[in-house]
């Protein structure tokens, strides 16, 4: 009966495991999110694949652009799809911030957003800013 225990308990934290390792980003990633009625977020693994959306789904597209010697490149939004795409070369998400970065001839560029949603400030936590 032990063995059986100690079997279930290791297929557990190895079934466990797999599972924590497997989602390596989350299936939306939060940009704005004030409250229910007003958030964006990204539905794709690239900023710049998809123009963002209200997490229902309905388009809520912003887009961002950057120049660099001249030449203009995107790094939010999918439109306008001439422009290309600056390379994204990492994503992290954490509970207060999503942080994006990117590289392109030379330059970094990192994208953070933040909601100040601190519930030990009422002040700042019932401004309609995001």
């Amino acid at each position: 009966m032990k063995s059986i225990h100690s079997f279930l308990a290791s297929s557990v934290v190895i079934f466990g495991s797999i599972a924590a390792v497997s989602q390596e980003r989350p299936p939306a990633t939060p940009l704005i999110a004030h409250n229910p009625y007003f958030s964006v977020w990204s539905m794709t693994n690239n900023l710049t694949d998809s123009d963002t959306a209200h997490w229902t789904g309905k388009a809520q597209p912003i887009s961002g652009i950057v120049r660099i010697d001249g030449k203009p490149f995107r790094f939010m939004g999918h439109h306008p799809e001439e422009i290309p795409a600056m390379q994204q070369t990492s994503l992290t998400v954490t509970a207060t911030h999503t942080v994006y970065q990117f590289a392109q001839n030379g330059i970094s560029l990192e994208l953070a957003f933040f909601t100040p949603s601190l519930p030990s400030d009422l002040d700042l936590l019932s401004r309609p800013v995001t």
